[in-house]
């Protein structure tokens, strides 16, 4: 049973829509035309199938089924899925022609995040790529690289706007790359190295490849040089507390400063606040 398919027209593109009854046999029809949703959870599935098993599905729920221009299934996999394990038939809202960047505005049965998206646009590491790139945008809009400071008064970054940003910044996924290998190295971090190596590639990409490469390995450094200095406060730090995003990022833009002066310290220290607070670093 379905209804008269009706058009309607979202940002120029003809968007068809239709309630259709979907049982076992059209849900698995559906799933067999190619799907670019995210993995597929075994447990969500699970809860969903055993909600219409019970007779507790609501069809007047909310979320449509949806399919791309190239009628690929965007939304609605963990459902169908659900609607094969039950066994049961149920009707559901259909949305086709859906142009893909809709997605990144659309609510769903399952919150996608930015990882998500940036996965099922084929991103490599997506988590880590989409968290490297939410920093470095609240580094551009607000001066500070961290997604947990300014007493939440911090704008918070949206999907479509990462996906700009991620496209138009390019090397993000090199030092993604050179990031994950600090991070294991110091066993702290996340992605606040990848987002400081991009930072920094921006301003030298030759004294950040020496920066970071003395960063990681520790060699060639002598009492007194800042990286050294670096690598001890992160360190001693690991043992007490781990370094916030905030002060982790300010010690290394410290760090760096230093060293492209090719000035000494013998210990690194960032105070936000108290007497002795200092402003945020900028690196040069």
């Amino acid at each position: 049973m379905a209804t008269k398919v009706h058009e309607m027209t979202v940002a120029y593109n003809k968007l068809r829509y239709q309630v259709e009854a979907i049982g076992p046999t059209e849900a698995a029809t559906m799933l067999a035309q190619g799907s670019i949703n995210r993995r597929l959870s075994a447990f969500r599935v699970e809860q969903l199938a055993t909600t219409m098993s019970e007779g507790r599905w609501d069809e007047n729920e909310g979320s449509p089924i949806r399919f791309n221009t190239q009628n690929e299934l965007i939304d609605g996999q963990h459902r169908l899925s659900a609607v094969i394990r039950s066994g049961k038939e149920f009707l559901f809202l259909v949305l086709r022609d859906v142009p893909m960047d809709t997605m990144m505005v659309m609510d769903t049965g399952k919150s996608r995040t930015t990882g998500d998206f940036f996965g099922i646009r084929g991103v490599k590491n997506a988590n880590t790529i989409a968290a490297v790139t939410n920093l470095l945008w609240v580094y551009k809009n607000h001066g500070i690289l961290t997604t947990h400071g300014g007493g939440g008064h911090l704008r918070v970054s949206t999907t479509p706007e990462l996906t700009e940003f991620l496209r138009t910044n390019p090397g993000i996924s090199e030092s993604a790359t050179v990031g994950d290998a600090v991070r294991r190295n110091f066993n702290t971090g996340g992605s606040i190295w990848a987002a400081a190596h991009y930072i920094l590639t921006q301003i030298d990409a030759e004294d950040t490849q020496d920066f970071f490469e003395k960063l990681y390995s520790g060699a060639e450094l002598t009492s007194g040089h800042a990286i050294l200095a670096l690598r001890r406060r992160v360190t001693e730090r690991i043992k007490e507390r781990p370094l916030g995003q905030g002060e982790l990022s300010a010690l290394i833009f410290k760090a760096w400063n230093l060293y492209r002066d090719g000035k000494s310290i013998m210990r690194l220290r960032w105070s936000r606040g108290g007497v002795n607070a200092e402003t945020y670093p900028v690196p040069r």
